[in-house]
């Protein structure tokens, strides 16, 4: 078995953050945009902006990062390719989005309709974004087997 290439891990994580970053500002400032401030208003919130995005997006990118090391850690088992991805973003999902679904529906901190949305989106926008990532990751520069 041969050792994670942590180069190819942060090139690979950070255009599964890229993916990942595009995905969130279409899902929250195109498709939701109107919801989200409405939400946040009822709420007696302001919508995100300036540093708190910014922190946003490097989460998003150190999120890419870690899923591509996962894709990594169980290639070997899984073999390289989108199946390995796959698991590794829907393990990611799993994390992210399945406990926070459950855990806002138990305290219904943000309307269900939002937290719903957001849920369903991350099942498909999490494996893909790692499936990216896993296209450029590569244990050693012998190795070209793609996704």
């Amino acid at each position: 078995m041969s050792r994670i290439n942590r180069g190819r891990v942060i090139v690979g994580g950070l255009a599964a953050g890229g993916v990942l970053n595009l995905g969130e500002w279409l899902l929250h400032d195109v498709i939701l945009h109107e919801r989200m401030e409405a939400a946040a208003a009822e709420m007696g919130m302001e919508t995100p902006a300036g540093s708190d995005i910014g922190i946003f997006v490097a989460m998003t990118f150190v999120l890419g990062i870690l899923l591509v090391w996962l894709y990594a850690a169980i290639r070997p088992r899984y073999g390289p390719g989108p199946k390995a991805a796959i698991v590794a973003g829907l393990f990611g999902w799993v994390l992210l989005y399945a406990f926070w679904y459950v855990y806002n529906i138990a305290w219904e901190l943000f309307p269900q309709d939002m937290v719903g949305a957001s849920t369903v989106w991350g099942l498909f926008e999490l494996p893909i974004a790692t499936m990216v990532g896993a296209w450029l990751y590569r244990e050693n520069s012998a190795d070209r087997v793609t996704p």
